[in-house]
């Protein structure tokens, strides 16, 4: 028993690293990507890299101003026809405007391995609802609205957009505690309103 006791220790620290590893928050841009294109997928809506970029820009405004902390680990940068997650335009811009079709192998690789939480699942289930109902030039005109993180980034000549402004911008979508009707609202010109009641 004695002899088993430091590889029952060693087991316990590997444990606990993989699930560092795997089970880490913020989540890798590729890997959200990855979910949230196989989740469209299944759901027989089509994602350009346009949209996607769009819709990841959502999910982790919603979550950032939710939870405190940002859903994606890359940084979101402030490009002249808005906010751009860097890695995920280059992955698919061989696409153009058109939909994509590959899921990134970082998403295929570790898929079985990590275990999305509800407010995860939360903010993608919200963001596929918001494909379904805009396009992306409908999300491209309303990350570039006044006083949004991606204009507000712009006016100040940063190339990327601060987490602090993009919490202070989501956090208006949020629920307030004494409201009955529990939604998330994105207004748009074009779609005055989008909710949700799960978040």
């Amino acid at each position: 028993m004695v002899i088993l006791v430091p590889f029952i220790i060693i087991f316990i620290i590997f444990t606990y690293i993989y699930r560092l590893k795997f089970n880490k928050m913020p989540y890798s841009s590729l890997y959200m990507s990855g979910e949230i294109l196989t989740r469209a997928k299944e759901q027989g809506e089509g994602i350009s890299n346009m949209k996607l970029q769009k819709l990841l820009y959502i999910a982790n405004g919603l979550y950032l101003a939710k939870n405190g902390t940002p859903l994606i680990e890359e940084p979101i940068k402030a490009w002249t026809y808005g906010p751009v997650i860097e890695n995920v335009y280059h992955e698919y811009k061989q696409y153009g405007n058109e939909n994509i079709t590959k899921i990134p192998w970082e998403y295929q690789l570790n898929n079985s391995k990590i275990k999305l939480d509800n407010n995860v699942n939360e903010v993608v289930d919200f963001v596929l609802e918001v494909a379904k109902k805009l396009s992306a030039i409908q999300l491209s005109n309303w990350t570039h609205a006044e006083k949004s993180p991606w204009s507000k980034a712009k006016l100040q000549g940063n190339t990327i957009i601060s987490e602090k402004d993009i919490k202070d911008f989501f956090v208006q979508f949020l629920p307030k505690e004494n409201i009955a009707d529990d939604t998330i609202s994105i207004d748009t010109p074009d779609n005055p309103e989008i909710t949700n009641s799960t978040l």
